[in-house]
């Protein structure tokens, strides 16, 4: 939400509706929207379901600490990767394909039916650079073949998959 204006109590109502959460305060300094939570479970809830957007913006959360430079340069959000052969399938290959995004903080193997069909793919929260194009798919070789394994982020603002953005 850089260079734009918004009042708190707009800005309140919305994440207050988003979140479902019991209280939480919003205190604007300078540029700066400082969020305090009345609960450490609503806080955790937040960054778990992340990430968020405000009338089309991001949100960037950072937990306070006192000496920290506040730069909001990177983010975790939920990706999910598609086309994945099976034979490479499991935790340590998909740990190399998911860090080839991102750091990952966790993955999921997901493999079962979403009536009428059977799904399986790669479900992984990664930390990324905010700042940085986002991938559309990763290329993998298995047994002479190369394969295009199609990522598609979870709750991101559609624009930010086709523009380069400043998001600082």
């Amino acid at each position: 939400m850089v260079d734009k204006h918004y009042r708190r109590q707009a800005v309140t109502e919305a994440l207050h509706s988003a979140w479902n959460t019991q209280h939480v305060e919003v205190s604007l300094f300078d540029k700066d929207i400082f969020l305090y939570f009345e609960h450490a479970i609503d806080y955790a809830k937040v960054i778990r379901d992340a990430p968020w957007t405000v009338t089309g913006n991001l949100i960037i959360i950072e937990q306070w600490k006192e000496q920290q430079d506040w730069s909001f340069d990177k983010m975790e959000v939920w990706a999910q990767l598609h086309n994945i052969p099976p034979e490479v399938r499991n935790a340590k290959t998909a740990s190399n394909l998911v860090m080839r995004i991102g750091i990952p903080s966790q993955i999921m193997l997901i493999d079962g039916i979403s009536m009428p069909q059977r799904v399986a793919y790669l479900r992984a929260t990664i930390l990324i650079q905010v700042a940085t194009s986002l991938k559309t798919y990763i290329n993998i070789q298995r047994s002479g073949k190369e394969f295009r394994a199609l990522i598609k982020y979870e709750r991101l603002p559609m624009y930010s998959f086709y523009l380069r953005i400043d998001w600082t």
